[in-house]
C-alpha cells in the first residue's frame, strides 16, 4: 500500500511520484522553492494570453484589457482583444497584443 502526502495542491505517493500541479505550480515549487510570485503568464506569440493568479477582470474594452493579480494591475493592449476562456484565477485573451505590461 502506498502512503499520500499532500503537498499544496499536488498528491505525492511513495514510489510512484505523480503530480496534480498547474504548469506554473510545478515551476514554482522546483526552482522558488514554493515561494508565492502572485501571478504567471505566457505570451503565445502575439495572438494569445494565459495569465494565472488574477483576482478579477478590472475593465474590458476591444483594445484594451485590465487585470487585477493581488496588487498589481496587469494591463493587456492590442486590437479586436477579447475573453477567450475565464476562470477563477485565470484567463485566455486572443486577439491581436501588442503590450502586456503591470503596474505596482
Amino acid at each position: 500500500m502506498l502512503e499520500e502526502i499532500f503537498v499544496k495542491k499536488s498528491i505525492v505517493k511513495y514510489f510512484n511520484i505523480k503530480y496534480s500541479m498547474s504548469f506554473f505550480d510545478d515551476i514554482k515549487y522546483n526552482s522558488l522553492l514554493g515561494e508565492t510570485t502572485g501571478h504567471s503568464a505566457v505570451l503565445f506569440g502575439d495572438v494569445a494570453l494565459y495569465v494565472e493568479g488574477i483576482s478579477q477582470v478590472i475593465s474590458i474594452s476591444q483594445n484594451k484589457i485590465e487585470l487585477s493579480a493581488r496588487k498589481r494591475i496587469l494591463t493587456v493592449e492590442g486590437n479586436n482583444l477579447y475573453i477567450d476562456v475565464l476562470e477563477k484565477e485565470s484567463i485566455i485573451i486572443k486577439g491581436e497584443i501588442l503590450c502586456f505590461s503591470q503596474n505596482r
